[in-house]
């Protein structure tokens, strides 16, 4: 989100914090007991184990005491193990721990972090492993020193690369569940277009940026060989023009990351409070989340990337059965296209201002409960193999066809999304694949797949580059948009081979 210590005295200390850990639900876990493996996994697979994902903002990515106090300057209080617990016992999987990294670091040309913000760090980066989920770990509102543009580019990728060679030695022996998301929202703050995407001279300093810290992050070996790594966009635009010129690096082991408060009149407060303003959802607004979302396809997703939004929400404007309501068509529409979301949650309560709080964090309960409810459901729940569950509303029921189905998603008067599944009934186990079929409604877009050619309504399609085996009796579901045509979707002249 954009802005906003000789031996009995010791030991005593010692024993007190850990009591006060104890008091504040907090548990004694040692490092080696949550870090977990790493496997051999695609960051496709990844985001499949996936559920829903909350943000711990502004704890440890607060700023303006060069200290410790940092976490609790901006009013929340310090994260505590009761605090992840609540938050992975409500359902989420995920959680984004945005971190502040500027305040804690020497002089050039070591930029050396502080020991003790490191080991807090690690320490709340903690409490989340020993409870299985998945973590993001940022640098967060480093706007002062990271300045995406060409004449400050040397020294802002000096500082970001030694900052992360830093993070990456800490935690080179964490397993596949922690993910280093290298930067956010990097901008030039006070700019023309500091929120539209920037101009071409910013979106190839983020190009640069992303592959310094890539680049950065595998020089220091073990298991950073292959973690899965989060780059971004220009200011995490995911529009077009924030899109436009971006570098997908070589690295198969990303994840791209986007910001999308969307529409905007809904999700903020306006300043005047203009006429596109709203606080009710009735679905006027949805074509811009389709807007988004079939962008991110054509940029990104097509092109064999996972998309993950790590920031999206709703401030409280005392209209949760709105939001609810909000959040079921934005979810489940990402959740199609397979792009897993975030909520930004920065335990700010009151209707006004960027009040993005879920869970209050003094008590550890649920302020907008259904809303939190709403993100989970609508995120699907993952399952053995490391896929998810249909979110609903429930599809309709499959079509008719053999090797082919085809699920709609959801239909309206112009077009419809589909998921379509091939199933190998060829008796053998294939190593790469390639299935034709003809529908009578045509595919406008696909996604999760690689359509290789096209006569009318006659499809070929083939396997996408991180899943090419089928197994004898295997299915493989990837998504699409349709044009418009009958509801019960006919498919025939089915091969597989």
């Amino acid at each position: 989100m954009a802005e906003g210590g000789k031996k009995m005295k010791k030991k005593l200390l010692s024993i007190f914090m850990g009591l006060c850990l104890l008091v504040g639900g907090g548990t004694a876990v040692s490092a080696a007991d949550v870090r977990g493996t790493m496997r051999d996994i695609t960051p496709a697979a990844i985001a499949k184990e996936m559920t829903a994902g909350w943000n711990l903002g502004n704890s440890l990515d607060a700023y303006g005491t060069y200290s410790l106090n940092n976490e609790t300057y901006w009013g929340n209080p310090k994260t505590t193990k009761a605090m992840i617990d609540a938050v992975k016992n409500e359902g989420f999987n995920t959680i984004r721990i945005p971190v502040s990294w500027g305040e804690h670091v020497g002089s050039a040309p070591n930029y050396t972090i502080d020991t003790a913000w490191m080991n807090r760090v690690q320490e709340v980066v903690d409490y989340a492993m020993a409870d299985g989920m998945y973590v993001l770990l940022d640098t967060h509102h480093e706007t002062s020193w990271l300045k995406p543009q060409s004449a400050t580019l040397d020294a802002s990728q000096k500082q970001l690369v030694a900052i992360w060679t830093q993070i990456a030695e800490r935690f080179k022996a964490y397993g596949d569940h922690l993910l280093f998301e290298g930067m956010n929202e990097p901008r030039i703050v006070g700019s023309s277009n500091e929120w539209s995407g920037g101009d071409a001279d910013g979106r190839a300093a983020v190009n640069v940026l992303n592959q310094a810290f890539i680049d950065a992050v595998r020089k220091t070996g073990g298991n950073n060989a292959k973690r899965c790594l989060i780059i971004c966009p220009y200011g995490n635009n995911g529009d077009p023009n924030g899109l436009s010129g971006f570098k997908i690096p070589s690295d198969k082991n990303i994840m791209v990351a986007i910001h999308a408060y969307t529409p905007y009149g809904f999700t903020f407060r306006p300043e005047g409070n203009p006429s596109w303003a709203r606080t009710t959802w009735d679905g006027s607004g949805k074509s811009d989340i389709e807007y988004l979302m079939n962008n991110l396809n054509t940029s990104l997703i097509s092109k064999g990337v996972t998309v993950i939004i790590t920031e999206f929400g709703a401030v409280h404007k005392n209209n949760e059965s709105e939001v609810v309501k909000w959040v079921k068509d934005y979810v489940s529409l990402a959740t199609q296209y397979g792009i897993k979301c975030v909520w930004w949650d920065n335990n700010y309560h009151k209707n006004d201002g960027e009040s993005f709080g879920l869970l209050d964090r003094n008590s550890c309960s649920w302020t907008r409960k259904s809303v939190a409810g709403a993100v989970i459901k609508y995120a699907g729940s993952a399952v053995p193999g490391g896929g998810t569950e249909t979110p609903t509303p429930t599809p309709t029921t499959p079509q008719t066809g053999d090797m082919v189905k085809v699920q709609i998603i959801s239909d309206w008067t112009s077009g419809a999304t589909a998921n379509i599944t091939v199933t190998n009934l060829t008796g053998k186990a294939l190593n790469g694949w390639t299935c034709t079929f003809t529908l009578d409604r045509s595919i406008t877009s696909l996604w999760s797949a690689t359509l290789v050619n096209q006569v009318g309504n006659t499809y070929t399609i083939s396997n996408p580059d991180w899943q090419p085996h089928l197994a004898a009796g295997e299915s493989y579901t990837f998504g699409c948009n349709l044009g418009s045509g009958p509801a019960q979707v006919t498919v025939t002249g089915q091969t597989l081979k």
